[in-house]
């Protein structure tokens, strides 16, 4: 079987591990290569295909070798593969490629693989399965494989890594410590400093690389600023890369709150500097209202057509409730069927906050089209960004929708623009609006883009309240992402008090409903569930600032508590553990302004607000001022 056969489909995946680093590449196989032709797109990549049989006659030193494992048999593997490794770089890459019908792809053969290429003088350096894909861009049944990715037993990534980045090559140098397995980050210290050095990588590469990418390389620093802080909260490196990053896309206050966190925790004279530098910077942040409000035209109530997920989704799954609660379980048909929002609540799933029991049927894919094709539907919503949906499925249903209005829900945990990506995944040259739950405050996402962060709702809101509460302070939960780690250290130590233990839901519940104060901590997402669900149970909510937009937000000492660095979290929370009854009535305040504004109904109505307003009438969001 040929590399051209069978893996066309995968070319690009194929090609992503091979490092853009390498600039010599060779391709054992035999006939054209579809994968030759995606690298050669490559500048400055030199590719050759050859023959098994002609591997003799290329030029070395190369930089990465592909080959087809389907070629090599019987005892001439290993020194087929020695050969091969005298014409390999020094930091060089030999990846082998084994793809088949059902039982090529298995356990036993990537161990035979790795052994004969240990036997070579090579080692297995990663390890990824396959996946073949038809034409529609499902998986074809019977048909896997694996790549195994072989290098020097010498080879350091990390000095090849900053050997690149020394020379001005920050993007590829970036690659090659993305390639780093995860084996070789055991240590959570290395963990950090790669962490690290891939944020000054993308830092460094944003500078000379088109502006139209910033967002995407800001939220792959973040995460990587996560990762490293989670793992060494004192490392300084992550906190200046972030907080530079936060400037560069128009948020000082955020980029030194940033660094003032690290501050609190080992202060030095440079983070200090570049705090009194952004003080002084002028902010001038993108302008939006509050939604305007949806005024129903009773009888003809809009019928909406709301793609989903399958897997749980509590943005959108509230959402589809408040939509329901709204307009009536009638008007609201969700595709494909989601039986967790009509009635079935998987042991697992039990006291997830987003399962409910809406009426409805399923419906097939040729009745949605039917549907949509006589008219049944008023406006199509979107909300699918995982694509968990088949494309092609997709594209039939919105040609289908053609003259239905369309509107993305984007309820992703990223501040990205997916705009643009989601129409092209559509098949649509345009959509009349974008919801977007983490719409950052500094960035403009044009004027078809509104805000639509994550509510609470109302079948979870108790309707009565304990008369005293008992437990002063409430968390729960990881300290992986966010600043989680170096703030609840902090906490932790300020009241002697641990917060690694784990609650069963009745004592969850038990113990959120008797605390005086919720503290709220930004995640992998900045808006997370904690910020609504504490004021929606009573509790002070303290919390970080968020920065993204919320519509009717939450005024800072009326109705919450915020924070802007570790020193102002120890006053703040000295003060209102002091002061129970200005924190008591800050809490019933809040969860007021919830009830009215925050709750699954209220972000459902906002959003048919703009709809009907705005860009029904084809006018653009925010207004001008």
């Amino acid at each position: 079987m040929e590399l051209s056969s069978a893996l066309s489909p995968l070319s690009g995946e194929l090609a992503s591990l091979i490092p853009h680093a390498a600039r010599s590449i060779l391709i054992v196989d035999r006939g054209d290569s579809a994968l030759a032709g995606t690298l050669s797109q490559r500048a400055s990549a030199s590719v050759v295909v050859v023959a098994p049989d002609a591997v003799g006659e290329v030029a070395a030193p190369l930089d990465a070798i592909v080959i087809n494992a389907e070629l090599f048999r019987g005892n001439a593997i290993v020194s087929t593969l020695q050969s091969l490794k005298s014409i390999m770089a020094d930091r060089g890459y030999l990846i082998w490629i084994q793809a088949g019908p059902s039982g090529a792809g298995d356990a036993a053969a990537a161990e035979e693989a790795a052994k004969w290429i240990g036997d070579a003088g090579l080692i297995p350096y990663l390890v990824r399965e396959l996946e073949m894909q038809g034409q529609n861009g499902q998986a074809t049944a019977g048909a896997c494989g694996f790549v195994i990715t072989a290098v020097r037993p010498e080879y350091n990534p990390l000095t090849h890594a900053r050997d690149l980045f020394a020379q001005g090559y920050a993007a590829r140098s970036f690659e090659i410590l993305n390639l780093i397995p995860d084996a070789l980050l055991q240590n959570p210290t290395v963990r950090a400093q790669v962490a690290a050095e891939r944020m000054l990588c993308l830092l460094s590469w944003d500078r000379t690389a088109d502006p139209s990418g910033r967002l995407r390389r800001f939220f792959q620093s973040q995460v990587h600023f996560f990762e490293a802080i989670s793992c060494a909260p004192d490392l300084h490196l992550p906190y200046i890369c972030q907080s530079e990053f936060w400037r560069r896309i128009g948020d000082p206050g955020a980029a030194c709150r940033v660094l003032k966190l690290i501050q609190s925790r080992v202060p030095i004279d440079e983070v200090n500097q570049r705090i009194e530098v952004l003080a002084q910077a002028e902010v001038s942040l993108p302008y939006e209202p509050d939604p305007p409000v949806w005024r129903p035209t009773v009888p003809h109530l809009p019928r909406l057509l709301f793609i989903l997920p399958q897997r749980p989704h509590y943005g959108l799954d509230i959402l589809f409730d408040g939509l329901c609660a709204v307009l009536g379980d009638q008007n609201v048909t969700d595709f494909p069927w989601k039986p967790t929002l009509h009635g079935e609540a998987p042991v697992e799933l039990a006291d997830y906050p987003c399962c409910f029991n809406r009426s409805g049927a399923p419906i097939s894919e040729q009745e949605v089209v039917r549907l949509l094709q006589d008219g049944a539907f008023d406006a199509v919503l979107f909300g699918d960004l995982d694509r968990s949906l088949p494309r092609g499925l997709a594209q039939r249903v919105c040609q289908a929708a053609c003259g239905v209005p369309l509107f993305i829900v984007d309820q992703q945990d990223d501040p990205m623009d997916n705009f643009r990506e989601t129409l092209d995944f559509l098949g649509v040259a345009s959509a009349q609006g974008y919801f977007k739950r983490e719409k950052l405050l500094c960035h403009d996402y044009g004027p078809h883009t509104v805000s639509l962060p994550f509510g609470y709702p109302e079948s979870r809101i108790p309707e009565s309240l304990p008369v005293s509460r008992t437990h002063p302070l409430f968390w729960a939960g990881h300290r992986i992402y966010g600043s989680r780690r170096p703030i609840l250290e902090h906490v932790e130590a300020l009241l002697g008090q641990d917060f690694n233990r784990r609650y069963s839901q009745i004592e969850y519940s038990e113990v959120i409903r008797n605390a005086q104060i919720g503290l709220n901590l930004c995640g992998y997402g900045f808006d997370t569930v904690r910020y609504w669900e504490l004021p929606a149970h009573g509790c002070m909510l303290l919390s970080e600032h968020l920065p993204i937009h919320i519509p009717h937000p939450f005024e800072d000492g009326r109705h919450a508590v915020y924070f802007d660095d570790l020193e102002h979290l120890t006053d703040r929370l000295q003060y209102f553990l002091a002061h129970t009854d200005e924190a008591r009535t800050i809490a019933e305040a809040g969860r007021v302004h919830l009830r009215e504004h925050h709750t699954s109904s209220a972000r459902a109505s906002q959003m048919l607000g703009v709809i009907q307003n705005v860009f029904l009438r084809g006018e653009t969001w925010p207004p001008r001022r």
